[in-house]
């Protein structure tokens, strides 16, 4: 299968690369996919993307055109997948309805497999541990920004939402929130619920790759 990996980091590639083969072929785009940059998936049969890619309708639409299978509910992208991975193959829909389960479960007729290294590990019997040095953060705080923020992790929203929040699951949970200490928010003065507004310093590199539209 000829593949389209768009928004690929330099850890990414690495990674992907393994799985250059007789099977798939991948290439490489350091561009977010969006309606713009759709156009480069021409010749391919799939499309990679990550979370800063825009998978709206149009550029649905626009990958479909280039010859792409649409899928047409969550089920059907799950039998394909499953289809091609051994250890979730007897994980079905019909069977999730009647309560979870946990891979391995390479049979509809295997119970699933609560505890994943009960034994062993993929290495062996035991698994190595190794010490690393600690290196510090380049991030610093200071006078004028005394926080560092980080990402956290929710049941209902992924990350801060950026894909999750375009679903269904908005109705559990309806924006990202700002956890603060109870040190911290008695200092600053604010109170459960209250709106904030979060000033910060981002330091990215820029790309200039790509002819995006003036604004």
């Amino acid at each position: 299968m000829k593949i389209g990996v768009f928004s690929v980091k330099k850890y990414d590639r690495e990674f992907l690369s393994a799985a250059n083969g007789s099977r798939h072929e991948l290439r490489f785009f350091e561009l977010h996919l969006n309606e713009e940059s759709a156009g480069l998936a021409a010749g391919f049969e799939a499309v990679c993307v990550f979370v800063n890619d825009q998978v709206n309708a149009a550029v649905i639409a626009r990958l479909h055109s280039l010859g792409m299978r649409l899928f047409h509910s969550p089920e059907e992208i799950w039998e394909e997948i499953r289809g091609v991975w051994k250890a979730g193959h007897g994980i079905t829909y019909a069977r999730l309805e009647k309560g979870g389960l946990q891979w391995p479960c390479p049979t509809e007729d295997h119970p699933g497999t609560t505890v994943l290294h009960k034994k062993s590990f993929p290495s062996g019997a035991r698994a190595p541990l190794k010490r690393i040095e600690f290196a510090a953060s380049e991030e610093t705080t200071s006078s004028e920004f005394p926080f560092l923020l980080t990402t956290g992790r929710t049941l209902y929203q992924f990350n801060a939402g950026t894909m999750t929040m375009r679903t269904p699951n908005v109705e559990l949970r309806s924006s990202d929130t700002l956890d603060v200490s109870a040190e911290d928010a008695a200092r600053l003065e604010l109170s459960d619920g209250e709106p904030v507004r979060v000033r910060a310093v981002v330091t990215a590199k820029s790309s200039c790759q790509f002819e995006s539209k003036r604004r």
